[in-house]
C-alpha cells in the first residue's frame, strides 16, 4: 500500500533503526550486538516500542520501551523556537528560526519541491537558502531523521519568479542498452507517482531482466554523484510474488542481505547503502519520496 489509512494507523507515527555494532556489511558478520529497535509514537508523544538484540555466542534478546506524554514546562522548553538550531549555520541572509521555515516554491509546488524533501540544488536555484536540520514535528513522520529545509531569502516578498518546476533528469534517455534507453530522475516522489511518471514518458519504471541490463543500470547509478542519491525507485513490486511493471516474474536475485523483509512492497536500488550493497535491491513502503528510473522503449532507427 502506498497510503496509511484508518483512524490508528493516521494517529501515529512508526521508524525503524538498526544497530551493527562491528558489523561487515561484505560478509553480514559481526562480533559485537546487533540492535534491532521498532517504534510506534502516539501523536509524537507517547512512545512505546520493541527491540531485537542479537549478541554473538549469548543468544537473543527482546527489550521493551515505553515512555509516557511529556506534560514538563522545561520539556516543552525545549521545543521552542529559539532552542531549534541547524546542524551547519545557513548563510546570513536567510530566515533560520522554525517559526519562519516556509515553503520557498509557493502552492505551484511539487512535491519534490515542498519541505523537507527539496534537495539543496533545488533550493538554491529558486534563489532561496538551505539548511539541515534534525527535527521531530508532526509533520516530519518518516524515520524521524534530519531532512534540508529550503527557506525564503530575509526580505523576499514571495516565490521567486524564475523557479525551476522540476529537476531534470541525469541523462535524458541517451543512456541506452539493448532495446531500452533510461532516465535517471533525482527529483522523485511516492513510487506510484514515479512510475505514472514513467508512463507519461510511454515507458514504466525501469525492469531489470537480466544480468547484463542490471550491471549496465548499476553500472550509471555508481556515475552519479549528487548529495543525498543513494537509492532508486525500480519497477519491483509485490504482487504475490515479486514481479516487474512489466509482468515479468524476478529472476535475478540482487537483494541486499537480510532483504526483501516485508518492509513494504515497492522495491529501491541501492547506489552503496549500507556499505558494501553496490546496485542491490531493498523493500520499502512506497509512499517514501525517492528518486527514480525510467525505461523507456528506444526509438527506431
Amino acid at each position: 500500500m502506498d497510503k496509511m489509512e484508518g483512524a490508528i494507523p493516521g494517529a501515529t507515527r512508526s521508524w525503524y533503526s538498526e544497530i551493527k555494532n562491528n558489523y561487515n556489511y561484505q560478509t553480514g558478520t559481526g562480533s559485537g550486538v546487533i540492535g534491532h529497535f521498532q517504534a510506534v509514537v502516539w501523536k509524537g508523544e507517547t512512545k512505546l516500542g520493541c527491540g531485537l538484540n542479537i549478541k554473538p555466542n549469548d543468544g537473543t534478546y527482546v527489550t521493551a520501551h515505553y515512555a509516557p506524554p511529556s506534560h514538563t514546562s522545561m520539556d516543552k522548553a525545549k521545543l521552542a523556537p529559539e532552542q531549534v538550531k541547524p546542524r551547519a549555520q545557513p548563510a546570513p541572509e536567510c530566515n533560520i528560526l522554525s517559526t519562519q521555515r516556509v515553503d520557498c516554491f509557493g502552492e505551484s509546488a511539487t512535491e519534490a519541491q515542498k519541505v523537507p524533501f527539496v534537495t539543496p540544488e533545488l533550493c538554491t536555484q529558486s534563489g532561496c537558502c538551505y539548511d539541515d536540520m534534525f527535527m521531530s514535528e508532526k509533520d516530519v513522520w518518516f524515520y524521524n531523521a534530519g531532512r534540508t529545509w529550503c527557506f525564503k531569502k530575509k526580505g523576499a516578498g514571495g516565490s521567486p519568479t524564475q523557479q525551476p518546476t522540476s529537476q531534470p533528469p541525469i541523462g535524458n534517455g541517451d543512456k541506452c542498452f539493448a532495446n531500452s534507453c533510461y532516465k535517471f530522475n533525482q527529483a522523485g516522489k511516492t513510487w506510484t507517482e514515479n512510475q505514472n511518471s514513467c508512463k507519461g514518458e510511454g515507458g514504466n519504471l525501469v525492469s531489470m531482466e537480466t544480468e547484463a541490463e542490471w550491471q549496465f543500470v548499476n553500472s550509471e547509478i555508481q556515475k552519479i554523484t549528487l548529495p543525498g542519491v543513494n537509492e532508486w525507485h525500480i519497477g519491483l513490486k509485490k504482487q504475490g510474488d515479486w514481479k516487474w511493471v512489466n509482468g515479468t516474474p524476478l529472476t535475478i536475485k540482487k537483494w541486499q542481505r537480510g532483504q526483501p523483509s516485508e518492509d513494504g512492497n515497492a522495491v529501491v536500488m541501492s547506489k552503496d547503502y549500507p556499505p558494501g550493497s553496490r546496485g542491490l535491491f531493498n523493500d520499502l513502503p512506497g509512499l517514501y519520496p525517492k528518486p527514480f528510473i525510467c525505461e523507456i522503449p528506444k526509438p527506431s532507427a
